[in-house]
C-alpha cells in the first residue's frame, strides 16, 4: 500500500453554509449541538427536532460532511451524519475532497490531529481550534480511495468490537452496584424475626444548624468541623470542607457530635437525600443532617449498614410529602423501627457484611481497571492504523 503526504486542507474543505435563525430552513432541519456528539467515538447521541433549539445562526450539513467540533478540541468530537441537518457554529462541516469520508473522520480523531488542534488553539478557558492552522497540518493517507475504504471498514469493525466490550464492562459495573445493594438487603432480611426498636426511643438523636454567614466570628477561626449534607455520601467522614469557630458552638444551636455518630442526609439534590455515613471525627452539622449518637442499643457500623440497606426505603418514605422538595425529617427518622439483636450478634453480622463488601469491591476495581483499558483502545487502534 502506497501512502502520500499532503496538507489536511487538500482533503478537507470548510463548508460553512449559514442557516439563518427563524428561517424555513431552520424549522425543517434537525438541530445538532456539540453536547449531542459523544467524545472520542463521534457517535451522534440525538438530534433536537424542536426549532426553538439553535435560535442563533447555525451551519447546514448533510450526509456528505464530516462534522468537526472545534470547541474544546481535546474532547475529540468528530461525527459522520446520515441526515440533512443544521449544527452549532462550534461544529464545522467539512467536505471531503478526493478522500473517503469515513477515513477522513478516523484521521481527524487520531491523537496527532487532536494534539495539533490543542497546540494551535485559541482561548484558555474555552479553547477553540484555529481551523486555518489545523488544516495546514501535514497528514499521510493511502493513495487510492479503495485502500482508504478498506482501512475505514477495518477500523469500524474493530471499534465496534471495542464498543461492545465497553458496554459489557459498564453493564458489569451496574450489576456489581446492584449486587452490593441486594447483598445488604439479603443480610438484613435474615433479621426479620429479630425484635425491632424505635430509633428515637433507644438512641440520642439530633440535627444541627448553620451559623449566620453574616457573622465572620462564627466562621473564623475555623476550629470545629462542620458537615454539610452533600458530605454524607456512604463513606466515613474524616474531614470537612468547612469549619466553625468555638464562638459559634457556644452561641448557636449546633451540637458537637462524638466520633461514631451515624449521619443521615435529610435533603439534597439528586441522590443525596437518604444517604448515610459514620462520623470519624468530632464535628457539628448543618440543619439538614440527622445524627444518631453512640448508644447502648446499636453498634455504629451495624446501624450505618442498616441505614445504607434502607436507602431507597428512606427516599420512598420522604418523597412527595406535599412540599416543593422531597425531604426527610426528625419525626420520620425517629419513628424508624430498626432491628435490635444483641451487640455481639450485630458485630458478627457486620464482620460477614464487610467480608462480602471486600470481595465485591475487589471485583468492582478489577472491572473498572478493565473498562479503563478498553477506553484506551480506540486511540491505540487509530494510532496503529495511521502509522507510516
Amino acid at each position: 500500500m502506497k501512502w502520500k503526504k499532503l496538507q489536511l486542507s487538500k482533503i478537507a474543505r470548510e463548508d460553512k453554509v449559514i442557516v439563518p435563525p427563524n428561517s424555513t430552513k431552520a424549522e425543517t432541519r434537525s438541530y445538532l449541538g456539540l453536547e449531542q456528539v459523544e467524545s472520542g467515538t463521534g457517535r451522534i447521541l440525538s438530534y433536537n427536532n424542536n426549532s426553538a433549539e439553535g435560535k442563533s445562526t447555525t451551519f447546514a450539513f448533510d450526509n456528505r460532511h464530516v462534522l468537526y467540533g472545534k470547541l474544546r478540541p481535546y474532547l475529540n468530537k468528530v461525527a459522520v451524519p446520515k441526515i440533512n441537518g443544521r449544527c452549532s457554529t462550534e461544529i464545522i462541516p467539512l467536505l471531503p475532497v478526493d478522500v473517503d469520508r469515513e477515513f477522513l473522520a478516523f484521521l481527524l480523531r487520531t491523537d496527532k490531529i487532536v494534539n495539533a488542534a490543542m497546540a494551535d488553539k485559541t482561548g484558555s478557558r474555552m479553547p477553540r481550534t484555529d481551523m486555518k492552522q489545523l488544516l495546514n497540518q501535514e497528514v499521510i493517507i493511502p493513495e487510492t480511495l479503495i485502500e482508504q475504504r478498506q482501512i475505514a471498514s477495518h477500523l469500524k469493525a474493530q471499534l465496534e468490537e471495542v464498543e461492545n466490550a465497553r458496554q459489557a464492562a459498564q453493564v458489569q459495573l451496574s450489576d456489581i452496584h446492584l449486587l452490593r445493594t441486594r447483598m445488604l438487603k439479603a443480610f438484613f432480611a435474615e433479621l426479620d424475626s429479630v425484635p425491632k426498636k424505635r430509633l428515637g426511643d433507644n438512641a440520642p438523636t439530633t440535627s444541627g444548624s448553620t451559623p449566620s454567614r453574616g457573622n465572620k466570628q462564627y466562621w473564623e477561626p475555623a476550629e470545629i468541623a462542620w458537615v454539610k449534607t452533600g458530605e454524607v455520601a456512604f463513606t466515613p467522614i474524616t474531614s470537612t470542607k468547612e469549619a466553625i469557630s468555638n464562638l459559634a458552638l457556644a452561641e448557636c444551636s449546633v451540637k458537637l457530635l462524638p466520633p461514631k455518630s451515624v449521619l443521615i442526609a435529610m435533603i439534597g439534590q439528586g441522590k443525596t437525600r437518604g444517604q448515610s455515613a459514620i462520623l470519624e471525627i468530632p464535628a457539628t452539622t448543618n440543619q439538614n443532617c440527622f445524627a444518631v449518637m453512640p448508644n447502648d442499643t446499636w453498634e455504629p457500623e451495624f446501624l450505618y449498614l442498616w441505614m445504607k440497606s434502607s436507602y431507597q426505603d428512606l427516599r420512598d418514605l420522604s418523597s412527595d410529602r406535599g412540599g416543593s422538595q422531597s425531604a426527610l425529617n426528625g419525626t420520620l427518622l425517629n419513628a424508624l423501627e430498626v432491628p435490635a439483636p444483641t451487640k455481639a450478634e450485630q458485630l458478627e453480622l457486620v464482620a460477614h457484611i464487610q467480608s462480602a463488601i471486600t470481595e465485591i469491591d475487589a471485583l468492582e476495581q478489577s472491572t473498572k481497571a478493565k473498562l479503563a483499558d478498553i477506553e484506551k483502545l480506540p486511540a491505540r487502534i487509530l494510532a496503529k492504523s495511521f502509522e507510516n
